[in-house]
């Protein structure tokens, strides 16, 4: 089986997207390698992190917090690279999961949210100091950002921001004091990893670009050999080896209760778990009385205004998807 040309591939995921699932959809692929959240200490725990959560109250930090605390973008970076390297080395293809936002600078993010009192209150750090020439707003080398073909995953933010705020309750952690909210609720950052890597492969290719690949994770739960046979289409790859079933993954070592939370039932699984909330339309009304119900309507009247927020980048998406 020949491996299709310098092809790596990044999983540009967000939070509540199914894209965990999409991850155990690419596991029984043989010339397949993963990763996952190589950026997520940087972002966090490091010197240059980019939250605007507290140092306290960032959960990632559970375990191992003195090495998580010493992780630069640049330290990043260089062991990522050296990964991409060593897989290609065996001849495999990279294949990373990394969330969007962990490449957009605290200060693009701010400038591109409204006011959010939480996320003022820690102010705003400087962008992370990475040797490599960069010419997009996302926290990647160029270079290495235009060898990579790009699958983003998306859902709609109502549902997002819902899955969310669940497990906020669940851990104990008040909604309203969640700095980062207004960044998870939003798809803005999704967008911009599009046209961005759009915009870059129309300037390096000489045929007509391949624009990034956009996965609704509703859609991959209801039609999820349909969309694997697109994604392995479009990538040259070996649609013969997709796989709606897997061995479950056992006897994992979570670093917090949060992580714990939002993988455990996909890693748990052995294939697609089908969920009826996948094929409903989304009411913003209903949603609110329901919201309202149970967390009180000062949170309902934010999430609905965050809703509200990310419509538009959501449907620029989703005009787009699969």
């Amino acid at each position: 089986m020949s491996v299709p040309t310098q092809l790596r591939l990044w999983i540009c995921s967000h939070p509540r997207t199914c894209s965990n699932l999409l991850f155990r959809l690419l596991e029984g692929t043989e010339v397949i390698e993963q990763k996952r959240y190589g950026f997520l200490d940087a972002f966090y725990s490091g010197p240059e992190r980019q939250t605007a959560k507290p140092v306290k109250s960032c959960s990632v930090m559970d375990i191992d917090m003195e090495k998580r605390a010493r992780k630069t973008y640049q330290n990043a970076i260089e062991e990522f690279s050296e990964w991409v390297s060593e897989t290609e080395v065996k001849g495999k293809i990279p294949v990373f999961k990394e969330h969007g936002f962990l490449f957009i600078p605290a200060e693009t993010v701010n400038a591109n949210i409204e006011f959010w009192e939480p996320r003022r209150r820690f102010g705003t750090p400087k962008p992370p100091k990475i040797i490599q020439s960069i010419t997009t707003p996302i926290l990647w080398p160029t270079n290495l950002l235009s060898t990579f073909a790009v699958i983003i995953t998306i859902r709609h933010p109502a549902k997002i921001l819902r899955s969310y705020v669940s497990i906020n309750e669940s851990l104990g952690e008040p909604t309203l004091e969640d700095a980062d909210l207004p960044m998870i609720a939003s798809m803005k950052w999704q967008r911009m990893v599009y046209d961005e890597v759009f915009r870059l492969q129309v300037n390096n290719c000489h045929g007509s670009p391949a624009p990034p690949i956009v996965v609704d994770g509703d859609c991959l739960v209801l039609e999820p050999r349909r969309i694997m046979e697109e994604i392995y289409n479009r990538l040259g790859l070996d649609a013969s080896q997709i796989s709606l079933e897997w061995n479950p993954i056992r006897d994992v070592k979570w670093p917090n209760d949060r992580v714990r939370i939002g993988m455990e039932k996909v890693f748990g699984s052995t294939g697609v778990i089908p969920n009826p909330d996948t094929s409903k339309l989304v009411d913003i009304v209903v949603e609110k009385v329901e919201w309202t119900r149970k967390w009180g309507a000062q949170i309902a009247g934010e999430m609905v205004r965050l809703v509200e927020e990310s419509l538009d980048d959501y449907e620029y998406l989703l005009k787009k998807s699969i």
